[in-house]
């Protein structure tokens, strides 16, 4: 088995965890986060929220956006080159980069008026730092951004400690089917 201490071997890990598991059951957990995230008082009185379409394996976010995208204005990333750009999310979809769900709509730059931030990630740990996928997307974003960042994964996905690097932006919170970290 891969060293799972590094970031690689870590999501080489995960991965593979991921695997071991059918659809059903982490949609089923999927629908357990969201409904933590539902009654979190800070998503309730958000009003711009800038999060992700979720992949097959990833915590299921679709379910956020069907909820709130009528009643809160929703930013998702769309991937630009090296970089993360921001666009208004109006209930259209079409397939991007790396097979990912990107808006249609127009690109979003006030980043000031963002009130909350969901974040992906491989991997996360007690003292809120996060591994991504390797591509560094939202390490390049998130320092440009003020609003509360809240990680979201799978318990198999929450560790004691992972490798971090300086660059590395922390979450405030990180949320999985159990509860609420801090």
């Amino acid at each position: 088995m891969e060293n799972i201490l590094t970031k690689k071997g870590l999501r080489h890990y995960v991965r593979t965890q991921k695997k071991s598991f059918s659809f059903d059951q982490l949609h089923y957990w999927s629908n357990e986060i969201m409904e933590i995230l539902f009654s979190n008082e800070s998503i309730k009185k958000a009003r711009t929220i800038l999060l992700y379409a979720s992949l097959e394996d990833e915590v299921d976010t679709h379910l956020f956006i069907h909820k709130y995208f009528k009643e809160k204005q929703l930013l998702l990333p769309v991937v630009n080159k090296d970089y993360l750009q921001i666009h208004l999310y109006e209930d259209e979809i079409k397939l991007g980069a790396f097979n990912i769900e990107e808006p249609t709509g127009p690109i979003f730059n006030d980043y000031d008026r963002i009130d909350l931030v969901i974040v992906p990630g491989m991997a996360f740990d007690k003292k809120m730092h996060r591994i991504g996928r390797g591509k560094g997307y939202y390490d390049k974003l998130l320092p440009s951004i003020k609003a509360p960042k809240y990680g979201i994964c799978f318990d198999f996905q929450f560790f004691e400690h992972i490798p971090s690097e300086v660059h590395d932006v922390k979450m405030d919170t990180v949320f999985t089917e159990t509860g609420c970290h801090k």
